[in-house]
């Protein structure tokens, strides 16, 4: 399976995938919903071809996430949101739930809270021997791949900001620690929870298929 490694088209689309979700509770068809983007600028972008990409990229995401959660998201609040939203994020891209869990998680699992440019430039490398997709990446998209990606930590609240790269764990509620159980226990890993707690978290919520 391909690498895919196409979130640079922007960051975590917060307000543009809520208003997506919604669109979609309404509608239940995506052509129609694409129709309606364009036609009433519900993006309100400035050309026509950024919002046709940036619709792409949010449905791509979109797609990824179980119908109860895409419709949990249409009626959301922001911060909740928000953590749908990195978990569309990372079931969409293995390159950015392997950095949090790999780097992110494993920092802060050890009482370490800074990350450093030595600890990307490792994972970096590493996946470029491993994935050629991300060996052959040109050095102004692998600037690019660095920058969004640290934007989308930022504003999924992972850490402080895109530029202080200290690691802020999330308070998660439970209904969301919920949903993403049910999709894949895995993804919980991106809220940096430890083993025993995403265990604990599965056993619970097992009748529910989980």
């Amino acid at each position: 399976m391909k690498y895919r490694l196409s979130f640079t088209t922007g960051s975590l689309f917060l307000l543009e995938s809520v208003k997506i979700a919604r669109l979609y509770r309404e509608e239940k068809d995506w052509r129609n919903i694409d129709r309606r983007i364009l036609r009433e600028n519900i993006l309100q972008k400035k050309t026509v071809a950024t919002q046709k990409r940036q619709v792409r990229e949010i449905k791509r995401r979109l797609d990824n996430l179980s119908p109860e959660s895409l419709d949990y998201l249409a009626s959301a609040e922001l911060e909740a949101a928000r953590f749908l939203l990195l978990l569309a994020v990372v079931k969409t891209y293995d390159f950015i739930f392997e950095f949090i869990d790999e780097v992110v998680r494993s920092k802060f699992l050890l009482f370490d809270t800074i990350i450093l440019e030595a600890d990307y430039a490792r994972f970096f490398e590493a996946k470029a021997a491993l994935h050629p997709e991300v060996a052959s990446l040109s050095e102004t998209s692998r600037a690019k791949i660095k920058e969004v990606l640290f934007r989308i930590l930022a504003e999924s609240g992972l850490i402080a900001s895109s530029k202080n790269w200290q690691i802020t764990p999330p308070y998660v509620p439970e209904k969301i620690i919920e949903l993403v159980t049910r999709e894949d226990a895995k993804y919980l890993k991106a809220f940096l929870l430890p083993d025993k707690d995403i265990q604990t978290w599965k056993e619970k919520f097992a009748d529910h298929g989980a």
